[in-house]
C-alpha cells in the first residue's frame, strides 16, 4: 500500500510539473504572437488555439498536484470585504 500511495504521489508531482511547463509555453507562444502580429504584422493560425487548449489542459492536468497539495482554487472577495 505504501508503494501505491508514493506511486500516485509521484503521479500527481509529475502532472504538476507538466502544468507549469504548459503555462510557461502558453507565455512563451502569446509573446511570440505578439511579436509576429504587431512586429511582423503577419497572422497567426495555430497560436490562439494551443494557448487556450494548453490553458485548459494545465487546468485538468494541474489538479491532482492541487489536491496533493490540499489546495483550492477559490476567489475570497466577499470574507475580505466583511472581514
Amino acid at each position: 500500500m505504501d508503494r501505491y500511495v508514493r506511486g500516485i504521489t509521484l503521479l500527481s508531482q509529475l502532472c504538476g510539473v507538466f502544468a507549469a511547463a504548459l503555462i510557461a509555453a502558453s507565455v512563451v507562444i502569446v509573446c511570440q504572437m505578439v511579436f509576429v502580429r504587431y512586429v511582423l504584422n503577419q497572422t497567426t493560425i495555430w497560436q490562439t488555439d494551443f494557448v487556450t487548449f494548453s490553458i485548459v489542459a494545465a487546468t485538468f492536468i494541474g489538479s491532482p498536484y492541487l489536491l496533493l497539495n490540499r489546495g483550492h482554487v477559490n476567489v475570497d472577495v466577499l470574507p475580505l470585504y466583511l472581514g
